[in-house]
């Protein structure tokens, strides 16, 4: 939704709406812009934006008879606006009606300045649901979302301030990138937030406060942590969740979230309770993988909750053989061990006789482990082969022996 972005080249087109108020002439002011004296604010706005190339004006049957020929006298450009009947949003039906004729009226490629000076009723709400709509379906880009405040009017003469409401809008960006990251572990919406606002700081000709220096490497922080979630680099996730946790304690960082990035900072608390959900705990930590692999079952991320789980229970074996330390993740002694329980399941699976079972087998079977082991690996490989396999088990099917199997093993 961001103004300042790669797509800061496209068209930049008008939506407006025409009330039936007696409007006044008054003079509003846009930033450090020159006044501007009207009485229907749109005419102003031209020359607020000199790029806006397009306009629809949004007017009812009443308004357009009222103000349509003041507003195309007073039109500054040497285009004309287009206007948009509709109706006056006295029920449900017709607040949908106007919904669609907004999302309709805007180009495709282009950014939008939204004015809602002069609508009526509900009409702001429903602005600024199209706005979240044509970002999400359509990446339309917000380039300002403006109120002329004529009941805010100070000085002699009296000048109307112009509300830059945009900040307010972009909120439901925020939202939508924390969706990201607490319900799909896609830290890369927030990441490129708090990076943007950090550049748009330090390339600002003057600020009020010192430019941020720590969103940008929070936001990597971030993404580095949940790219390691979405691969199962549990290795990299545990050393980075108290990394990125201390870091979110920096008095400094809620100091510049307070002045930058307000919307962040209202999200420190949920990040913080997301990092106590995937837990703490050394690389060679087993119980802290296996956590990892419930926090996956808990979120419905099935392939990643079943893969790790795979690798617990190698570990887990490795361990009852003696392997500890980093030397878990020696691939010559992890792929040994990994033979021997392939050569296990295969046996257990075909009903044959059993060898001498090597000695870490015994309290391997005590811990319940061997069990697991049984149904693990084809649940696994189904997932891994796509399901292409003529016995190939259904999606639902599939859920539901993993969320059986975390529910029956709750120590594994």
């Amino acid at each position: 939704m961001w103004r300042n972005s790669p797509m800061s080249d496209r068209p930049l087109h008008l939506i407006t709406f025409l009330g039936t108020g007696n409007y006044e002439p008054v003079r509003y002011q846009w930033r450090d812009r020159q006044p501007v004296e009207t009485s229907l604010f749109p005419t102003a706005l031209p020359r607020f934006f000199p790029e806006i190339s397009s306009a629809s004006v949004f007017v009812t049957e009443e308004s357009k008879t009222k103000h349509w020929d003041t507003l195309v006298q007073q039109w500054p450009a040497d285009w004309r606006p287009e206007p948009v009947k509709i109706p006056k949003g006295a029920s449900t039906d017709e607040l949908w009606e106007i919904f669609d004729k907004v999302v309709h009226a805007v180009p495709d490629d282009c950014r939008v300045v939204f004015d809602i000076t002069h609508a009526f009723r509900s009409i702001p709400l429903i602005s600024v649901l199209a706005v979240a709509y044509l970002w999400s379906a359509r990446d339309i880009q917000l380039h300002a979302l403006v109120y002329g405040a004529l009941e805010a009017k100070t000085g002699d003469p009296p000048v109307a301030p112009v509300f830059d409401l945009t900040p307010m809008v972009n909120l439901l960006e925020w939202l939508a990138a924390m969706e990201r990251f607490r319900h799909h572990l896609d830290g890369q919406p927030l990441q490129r937030l708090l990076d943007r606002i950090q550049q748009q700081a330090h390339q600002a000709p003057s600020t009020p406060f010192p430019p941020p220096r720590r969103l940008k490497s929070i936001g990597n922080a971030v993404k580095r942590l949940t790219d390691a979630l979405l691969l199962g680099r549990v290795r990299e996730v545990l050393p980075e969740v108290p990394r990125l946790a201390q870091a979110l304690n920096n008095p400094q960082l809620r100091e510049e979230t307070d002045r930058w990035a307000k919307p962040f900072g209202l999200m420190l608390e949920p990040l913080q309770k997301l990092l106590e959900d995937i837990g703490q705990g050394h690389e060679t930590d087993l119980k802290a993988h296996c956590r990892l692999a419930r926090f996956y079952n808990d979120r419905r991320l099935y392939p990643l909750a079943i893969t790790l789980l795979r690798e617990c229970i190698i570990s887990r074996a490795c361990q009852y053989a003696g392997i500890t330390g980093l030397e878990l993740f020696a691939k010559s002694r992890r792929e040994k061990i990994e033979k021997e329980l392939g050569d296990l399941h295969h046996r257990l699976q075909e009903k044959q006789a059993l060898p001498e079972e090597p000695s870490w087998i015994a309290p391997f079977k005590e811990a319940g482990l061997l069990k697991l082991w049984q149904r693990v690996p084809d649940i696994r490989n189904d997932i891994d082969h796509a399901g292409m396999s003529e016995d190939a088990k259904q999606a639902r099917t599939l859920i539901k022996l993993i969320r059986d199997l975390f529910s029956a093993h709750a120590g594994a």
